[in-house]
């Protein structure tokens, strides 16, 4: 039964375009969490940032948690 509606929400997504894809398949997705870990290498100093994202299912809502550090 839930393969036969993945296969009808995708053939129904191929139809009204690719735009419409993402609101047929985020009610099934799960969280999803997310690691930056980008490097600023300055003339005086270098700066580390590392910051997880989470985003919850089902709702419009992400948390961003992230430290730098300056050496």
């Amino acid at each position: 039964m839930r393969m036969a509606f993945s296969a009808a929400c995708c053939l129904l997504a191929l139809l009204l375009g690719w735009f419409s894809l993402p609101y047929f398949v985020r009610p099934f997705s799960g969280d999803c969490r997310t690691e930056t870990f980008i490097i600023y290498d300055e003339p005086d100093r270098t700066v580390v940032s590392h910051g997880y994202w989470d985003i919850l299912s089902g709702s419009r809502e992400g948390h961003l948690n992230a430290y730098l550090a300056f050496m």
